[in-house]
């Protein structure tokens, strides 16, 4: 019965006396029915009910549309009509719209009906209203909400236009409850529940003021040197005053206490600020101003409407307010004419009544129809002002001109409402009290406390025994200079370098403030920061916070686990923790404490190694024919990182590195009895202790993470199995071949809290997982495994179960994933992968990134300086972020970012066919090229790589990879890489496109590669005299016999081309087929003309050093009567080598053969030519043959 007294029915029956069953209704719930202002029914199949709330009008639309087969079916095409017409009227009227609807259609289930049946369902998606069922349904679908025989459909919705100012919590399907023992529907309902109460009216100043719910804030901007010189002086008086009052026999402020120095230097800032600084309260609560004229008009308008509301209903109301009333009428009327220079008051009498009202509504006709007027002129206007804005502030604040042109939206969190569950019910609440209670309630218990305290290794396994023990070889007196006192120098530059426009810790001392400080106050602040380091501690106030949630990337839905907490902590203490940071994280990274290698948290550190070996790993996988490898790829999800840190096991990996006792004092107790207040609409929340974790605000909160994480890390590296192996070899003699092996193993790729864990086999994968289901299991770590991401090289698409190590520390044995198809990409650090190693999705990417820019912007009033400043500072960094492990070619990128060159021709008034030369030349401002940008960042990021003596392994490996790949005999960046730019394999190779693509700019790289074992120059490669097409031709002579120079091509002397028949002997080329193209060009190159002995030009002969056609034995079985071949025979009794040409041989047992003799017809050069021998001391008589003979 309390539920009946609580809504408020609304009905359109049907106008047929025979379907009196017909009709449909509404039910609304107090208080929404005291905003309905009409009620619009149609023929009983349409209900609108509008509402108006402040600065918000909303329309409830209820449909029924009759089944296909219904004798009522050909009423469809009239209702859709009808609706349509509310849905344009209320676009045009800037009303929002909820439509609850019986469409009695199903896209599923109904697909083999006419497609005009599902028309309705296709134009609500096209004016981009929400299905709230589907947009907030599980993975299984929308439920039915009708069910029959033959099966089930879904024929109700509740649908919502495009910014529906009361968001949707959730939405679920129930069954009806029965009707005296009788179930009187077929259909489940459909229940969305929506939170209206950002629609009511918003909060007064007044109890603002009263609740505290206002806080401060002070406006820096344009603040000029001598406000500031004021302030810093007034903080000094006031300190000077402070310490002459409480403390004034103290003859060293070092002497003071922690607490003592806080509240001396904090009371000083804050009086100073107050008197010095401008402020201004503001509140979350915010207020749409009209001009004054308008919010007159307003005014009236809403005045006529309660007098004739207060004349025409049928509930009793005051008399004496009525009257009241009606002798004001003559005022707003008196101001009506001030506002309409034409108006003139009309004679009016307050009887008869119903005189009076309609008197009453001709005003307010009137007045409602100049009042529309001048909103529309209003919305003009204001459309036109903030477009003068944003170009003024294309030359003033950039920043802001780049938010209105994007339209970016500024997500924030008003925390006036919580939906929990209560009783397994979603509750929505709205009370102050309670949304701090479960505020508190959520942040508190967000990570619960480890259940054992662990205070040293003992009762650990072996394993993280060995882990955590302290390393060996480290100087004790490393860490020496980390808690020195800090210089006055250093401390100026520490808090220079803090930023601007931030918010403030709970004294709200900014570190504007602190940049502003001189004299005794700069003197003060330096004590209490040494006088932290001294005592290894901080102030009591500064372990109070404030936490202010932030969204997660999805929508709020006023449910706190879409929130993240930000933390805000007080700024000395910050200034004061960056330079422990500073000098902690620099010690560490110059000596290389830690061995994990997380590339995050230390100086230098950036995701570009990271990204570049996932992206090798996967190029060397899919395309080196050598490697039979598996890969194995786990991508880990770790939530709440610095929350849930134990700082018991912080504690243990600082004394693993050997960290001094004072600055691990000082680091436990930045995190220990903190209290947190969290930001909410309705004020702070009372304070809170944080039980477990580190705070996400603090410098020193990812160099922890990172010390935090390393046992593991290090643990991985040295214990896991079956690591995926980086090879790659490098040529180091051709003669014979021979190559250098270099191999890298990787366990892992972590970057922060990011972790992957990498692998050559299933076994591989199951021991890391093993071992990070102990490590979690130790260090109170929480790792969302249904968020775990599988890629295998061996079963993708699968379902694989993982059989973990026996381990106390470990509660499941078993880990389900299922593995992604090997064509589909998933993100690493913003960077999208693929097994397949293909660029398609990355490439789509791109392009629908730069359409989406285009066609935002295209129909906004902006100059083509505008757009092109866009184009350069935002759209270009986001290309070249996503395209990180990817280079396309030029071509390729210019067709990608073609839309905004269009966008800019077209706002700068050139024709479309302007070309792109001339587009870069004719404007008065700068584009930048896309092509130089991407190749530049990516130039960039492998000359840190290379010169970063931390990644001098993975750098080495890259090159010596690709001159193994291309099979080159010198470092890749001294080559042409021209011959292989059409190589299928190396199209998304990041570095060879990088030195490719900038080998034709022009650009060289200046790289440390280690040479083979001689140079190899001398020998003359192939790829140096070939034109780009032979030599690419002669791919599989390269592959098959190893032939890369033209010393593998010449006689031993260097000074001769062997023929192809002898090349074929030595087994230098193919056997098979007739002589290739490139060999005819290089006999024609390098052949010296008309030389029936193939001797070669000087430039192209090779030193005896380099020569490797070495003497083979001359094949027996074989008859050379008709093709002599050369050959060499030593002669013992002269000690001296005999040139001359076969003529037959002895098979076995004789294994023996004749050779005629020839002579060099030149003493001084032997290689000059030869002529047959006539008869010499050397020689065997043979009568059947006139020359000389040798055996």
């Amino acid at each position: 019965m309390i539920l009946v007294l609580l809504l408020l029915s609304y009905w359109a029956p049907s106008p047929s006396n025979s379907r009196l069953h017909d009709g449909v209704g509404l039910l609304l719930r107090h208080p929404l029915h005291k905003h309905v202002q009409k009620i619009d029914p149609w023929k009983g199949h349409l209900l609108k009910l509008d509402l108006f709330f402040h600065q918000t009008k909303i329309s409830i639309i209820s449909v029924y549309i009759p089944p296909y087969h219904s004798i009522h079916y050909k009423e469809r095409d009239a209702i859709f009509a009808q609706l349509n017409l509310w849905l344009d009227k209320a676009r045009s009227n800037n009303y929002h719209v909820v439509i609850l609807d019986d469409f009695n259609a199903d896209e599923i289930s109904h697909s083999h009906l006419p497609q005009h049946h599902l028309k309705i369902l296709r134009s609500l998606s096209s004016r981009y209203f929400t299905d709230h069922q589907s947009h907030i349904s599980s993975i299984s679908g929308p439920s039915p909400t009708f069910y029959h025989q033959n099966g089930s459909s879904r024929l109700d919705y509740i649908w919502s236009s495009p910014g529906f100012p009361a968001p949707g919590l959730f939405s679920h399907v129930e069954t009806c409850p029965k009707l005296n023992d009788n179930q009187f529907t077929d259909h489940r309902v459909l229940i969305t529940a929506f939170d209206f109460s950002s629609c009511f009216a918003t909060l007064a100043k007044a109890r603002l003021k009263q609740k505290s719910e206002q806080r401060t804030i002070f406006l820096y901007k344009n603040l000029k040197d001598d406000t500031w010189d004021k302030f810093s002086n007034e903080v000094n008086s006031r300190l000077e005053l402070y310490l002459n009052t409480h403390h004034p026999s103290m003859s060293s402020l070092s002497a003071l206490s922690l607490d003592k120095l806080w509240h001396a230097l904090k009371r000083s800032i804050l009086g100073g600020a107050i008197d010095s600084l401008p402020f201004q309260h503001v509140s979350n609560t915010h207020y749409h101003n009209y001009p004054p004229e308008l919010t007159m008009l307003i005014a009236i308008n809403k005045f006529l409407d309660r007098l004739l509301f207060k004349l025409t209903t049928s509930r009793p109301s005051r008399p004496a307010q009525i009257s009241q009333m009606i002798n004001s009428l003559s005022t707003q009327l008196t101001l009506l004419k001030s506002l309409l220079k034409d108006y003139t008051i009309p004679i009016y009498s307050t009887s008869p009544l119903p005189a009076f009202i309609k008197f009453l509504r001709s005003q307010k006709a009137l007045v409602s129809a100049y009042l529309s007027t001048q909103l529309h002129q209003h919305r003009v206007d204001s459309i036109e002002y903030y477009t003068a804005l944003r170009d003024e502030h294309f030359s003033t604040s950039l920043g802001s001109f780049i938010s209105s042109a994007l339209s970016v939206e500024h997500r924030s969190i008003v925390l006036d409402r919580v939906l929990v569950v209560i009783d397994s019910k979603p509750t929505l609440l709205t009370d102050p009290l309670d949304i701090k209670q479960a505020a508190i309630k959520h942040f508190q218990s967000v990570v619960t406390p480890p259940l054992v305290q662990y205070s040293s290794t003992d009762s650990f396994p072996p394993r993280w025994q060995c882990a955590y023990t302290p390393l060996p070889d480290i100087d004790l007196s490393l860490y020496n200079s980390v808690m020195s006192p800090i210089l006055a120098n250093e401390w100026k530059n520490t808090l220079n370098s803090m930023p601007n426009n931030k918010a403030s810790g709970p004294s709200k001392i900014s570190y504007e403030m602190l940049k502003h400080l001189t004299g005794e106050a700069f003197n003060l602040s330096l004590v209490l920061a040494n006088a932290c380091l001294t005592h290894g501690d901080i102030p009591a106030d500064w372990h109070e916070a404030l936490v202010y949630p932030i969204p997660k990337p999805h929508e709020f839905d006023a449910q706190l686990k879409n929130t993240r907490p930000i933390t805000l902590l007080e700024t000395v203490r910050k200034c004061v923790v960056k330079v422990v940071t500073t000098r902690l994280s620099k010690i560490l990274a110059d000596n290389h404490v830690l061995q994990g290698g997380n590339f995050a948290g230390l100086p230098g550190g950036s995701t570009d190694i990271p990204i570049k070996m996932l992206d090798a790993i996967i190029h060397q996988r899919r395309f080196d024919k050598s490697d039979d490898q598996e890969l194995w790829i786990v991508s880990q999800d770790i939530s709440k990182a610095f929350d849930s840190i134990d700082l018991n096991m912080l504690r243990l990996a600082l004394i693993c590195l050997h960290i001094p006792s004072l600055l691990i004092k000082f680091i436990i107790n930045l995190f220990t009895r903190r209290n947190n207040k969290i930001i909410t609409h309705h004020g702070d929340t009372s304070g809170y202790r944080v039980r477990i974790g580190i705070d996400q605000g603090e410098i020193i909160s990812p160099l922890l993470w990172v010390i935090y994480l390393d046992p593991l890390l290090t643990t991985l590296n040295r214990e896991a199995c079956d690591p995926f192996i980086l090879k790659s070899s490098a040529l180091l003699d051709y003669s014979p071949i021979e190559y250098e092996q270099y191999n890298l193993p990787v366990s892992h790729i972590t970057f922060m809290d990011d972790s992957t864990l990498i692998a050559s086999s299933k076994r591989g994968i199951e021991d890391r997982l093993s071992i990070t289901a102990e490590f979690y299991t130790l260090n109170n770590t929480q790792a969302n495994s249904a968020k775990y991401i599988l890629l295998s090289s061996e079963q993708f698409s699968q379902t694989i179960v993982f059989d973990l190590s026996p381990s106390p520390l470990i509660t499941s044995h078993t880990l389900t994933l299922k593995a992604l198809a090997l064509s589909t990409s998933f993100r690493f650090l913003g960077v999208w992968f693929n097994l397949s190693a293909s660029s398609h999705f990355v490439h789509n990417q791109t392009v629908s990134m730069v359409k989406d820019m285009a066609a935002l912007l295209n129909p906004k009033k902006l100059l083509a300086q505008h757009v092109a400043y866009l184009y350069n500072i935002v759209l270009l960094p986001r290309l070249e972020f996503r395209l990180q492990s990817t280079l396309f070619a030029e071509s390729t990128i210019n067709r990608m970012v073609s839309p905004m060159l269009s966008l800019i021709r077209q706002k700068a008034g050139l024709a479309s066919v302007t070309p792109l030369s001339a587009l870069f030349t004719l404007l008065p401002f700068s584009i930048q090229q896309a092509f130089g940008r991407f190749l530049s960042s990516h130039v960039a990021s492998w000359q840190r790589i290379f010169s970063h003596p931390s990644y001098k392994l993975f750098a080495n490996y890259m090159i010596t990879y690709l001159q193994g790949f291309l099979d080159c005999d010198a470092c890749p960046s001294t080559i042409d890489l021209e011959p292989w730019s059409h190589t299928f394999s190396l199209r998304t190779h990041s570095l060879f496109n990088s030195l490719l693509f900038s080998s034709r700019l022009n650009i060289t790289w200046s790289l440390l590669f280690r040479p083979p074992r001689k140079d190899l120059r001398p020998a003359i490669p192939l790829r140096s005299i070939l034109p780009k097409e032979l030599f690419t031709s002669m791919k599989n002579v390269r592959n098959n016999f190893g032939t890369r120079f033209l010393a593998q091509l010449v006689s031993p002397c260097g000074s001769r081309l062997l023929s192809w028949k002898d090349l074929r002997f030595l087994k230098r080329v193919s056997n098979k087929g007739s002589v290739p193209a490139w060999f005819n060009y290089l006999f024609n190159l390098i052949v010296i003309p008309n030389s029936p002995f193939f001797f070669i030009l000087q430039q192209f002969r090779i030193p005896n050093s380099h020569t490797v056609a070495s003497i083979s034995f001359i094949d027996i079985s074989r008859n050379y009567w008709f093709n002599p071949q050369w050959a060499i025979s030593f002669n013992r009794n002269t000690n001296s080598f005999l040139v001359g040409r076969v003529i037959t041989t002895y098979p076995a047992p004789r294994n023996e053969a004749l050779i005629s003799h020839w002579i060099a017809t030149s003493v001084d050069d032997l290689l000059s030519e030869f002529t047959a021998c006539q008869g010499c001391a050397s020689a065997i008589s043979r009568s059947s043959t006139s020359k000389t003979l040798l055996k």
